[in-house]
């Protein structure tokens, strides 16, 4: 399975990328796809999250992608404001739009690829110089770090962005033909891309295990065959201890506001409380509210 995650600025087109990506990605071949944003993508300038995973099974999994092996930033700055590395695979690969050198970028992840996609979609009007939508520029640009056919991006482009059909097709094959840092093939991604389902079970089962004594002091039952054997397994007899440890929400407030509680006392109509958990550590909370890019939510 392909995992890809997205960085952009909410207004960018980042979201509908994706969704045309995955439809790329599905008419390239026998992939099964999945495509959504993180929650909070309408604000228009803040910082988003897109995900995107294309496999050769059906794709169980419904989470967010914390391990990407190929992270799309859409806006160079966020690199200096949020983490949009964490997480990457050791082998994963970047695409920035940017139109710094390569070098700019090094030790940021084992293979980076920039392409200019603000200024290829300025020039062609698509959005501002304060928010350009690079959503078609960045599309061409994967699609060429893939090998896919340029013929089909221009389908798909004119099929599904909402306005400036021909503009954004322009966007799409001067970023195609425009990516920097491609060398030789990937290995890492295409592999990623192809990689068939591998049947876990009898992968087990195919393996020798040796039945172990039962350790001394054990005060229950033992069962000393694989677990492929026993589909509960030791586990079921015992005791989960509970540690308290520092949510990622809490730990990532710039404020230092406690997040889980005031949210516990919201949803218990406990109003004032509310209130004075957050003025706590943070005595502007109307502005801080409105200003903030939810640091809570993306952690």
């Amino acid at each position: 399975m392909l995992e890809i995650r997205g960085h952009a600025r909410g207004g960018q087109g980042m979201v509908t990328a994706f969704e045309i990506l995955a439809k790329a990605f599905s008419q390239m071949d026998d992939f099964q796809v999945q495509a959504f944003p993180a929650f909070g993508v309408e604000r228009t300038g803040a910082p988003i999250q897109a995900f995107l995973r294309i496999a050769k099974k059906e794709i169980l999994n419904r989470s967010n992608i914390y391990n990407p092996d190929l992270i799309l930033i859409f806006d160079e700055s966020l690199i200096d404001q949020i983490p949009v590395f964490d997480g990457l695979n050791q082998r994963g690969a970047a695409l920035i739009n940017s139109e710094k050198p390569l070098k700019y970028f090094k030790g940021f992840a084992s293979k980076i690829y920039t392409i200019p996609a603000t200024s290829i979609s300025l020039e062609l009007g698509l959005g501002s110089k304060s928010l350009p939508i690079v959503n078609a520029a960045m599309i061409g640009a994967v699609l060429r770090i893939f090998n896919a056919e340029l013929a089909l991006g221009k389908d798909i482009i004119r099929e599904n962005v909402p306005a400036k059909h021909e503009a954004n097709v322009q966007s799409l094959v001067q970023a195609f033909n425009r990516v920097v840092g491609l060398g030789t093939r990937n290995d890492f991604l295409m592999d990623k891309l192809h990689e068939l389902p591998t049947d876990v079970q009898g992968h087990l089962e195919a393996l020798s295990f040796e039945e172990k004594p039962q350790p001394e002091g054990l005060p229950a039952p033992y069962w000393s065959v694989p677990m492929s054997k026993n589909k509960t397994g030791n586990w079921r007899l015992m005791t989960p201890g509970y540690v308290d440890r520092l949510p990622p929400c809490n730990a990532n407030c710039p404020a230092g506001t406690d997040v889980r509680a005031f949210v516990r006392q919201v949803s218990e109509n406990k109003f004032r409380e509310a209130y004075e958990t957050i003025i706590t550590n943070n005595p502007f909370p109307s502005i801080c509210g409105r200003v903030c890019p939810n640091f809570c939510e993306q952690n």
